[in-house]
């Protein structure tokens, strides 16, 4: 009898080791992404301040920087790594697009600036 409630008692201290365990384990876990978010956020505010001069997309529109974007990284994703395009001509299409809004956004500052 005192093996077994020997056993037992093992066998509770073990799990609730591994619980705590566990749990430190998904807290830290979720310390490091919380931190790696907190950065990645704040580098990305100060980098748009001091190398662009200019707010972040996230400030223009919510919907395009949330639902648009991520849409947006995966078409170039898919496309750099395994050439997919939803229709032929669609990467050219969007680069042209991105060039005239780059060439105008430089166009802007340049009036600005002279």
């Amino acid at each position: 009898m005192k093996e077994l409630l020997g056993w037992i008692g093992v066998s509770l201290a073990h799990a609730a080791f591994m619980d705590a365990l566990t749990n430190l384990y998904i807290r830290t876990k979720a310390l490091v992404a919380l931190a790696a978010q907190l950065f990645c956020w704040t580098s990305q505010f100060i980098g748009h301040g001091v190398f662009e001069k200019r707010a972040p997309a996230l400030l223009d529109n919510l919907a395009q920087a949330f639902l648009m974007a991520p849409f947006f990284v995966l078409l170039e994703a898919l496309e750099r790594f395994f050439g997919y395009e939803p229709y032929p001509g669609f990467h050219a299409s969007v680069q042209a697009k991105v060039a005239a809004e780059i060439k105008e956004w430089k166009d802007k500052k340049q009036k600005k600036i002279s």
